[in-house]
């Protein structure tokens, strides 16, 4: 069923505890999740306090959006709205940002959709 959490296998938990203590074990860990999950890409984005931004993703994610996220990453109005839910707060899209609005915001419109990117679900 849709609203079912999904079932991570002792696997994937195994990678992401591996992975939080051996950083280059990440890019793996999540590919993981975003198989278990049946997504086409997956991508975790630390920040520092001090805005220091660092990245793992998936395969599923083109070169060339990876290089340009750094230029759009002020504009990402999911980091705000996961900051904003919480620790352990699950967003999407249109928790925070109308089919409207997503048309018309940059970040959406020429960064997500040149590279055939579109909706999310994530947490902090």
């Amino acid at each position: 069923m849709l609203n079912d959490p999904p079932r991570y296998s002792p696997l994937v938990i195994d990678k992401l505890y591996r992975a939080s203590t051996h950083p280059s074990l990440w890019n793996d860990a999540v590919l993981s999740v975003a198989q278990a999950v049946n997504a086409s890409a997956a991508s975790l984005i630390s920040l520092t306090p001090s805005r220091a931004i660092s990245f793992a993703f998936t395969p599923g994610l083109p070169d060339a959006m990876v290089e340009a996220f750094p230029r759009y990453a002020g504009l990402n109005v999911r980091m705000r709205a996961m900051r904003d839910a919480g620790v352990m707060k699950v967003c999407t899209d249109y928790d925070h940002t109308s089919e409207e609005e997503m048309v018309r915001h940059p970040y959406y419109s020429k960064f997500l959709a040149p590279y055939g990117q579109g909706y999310y679900a994530g947490a902090m």
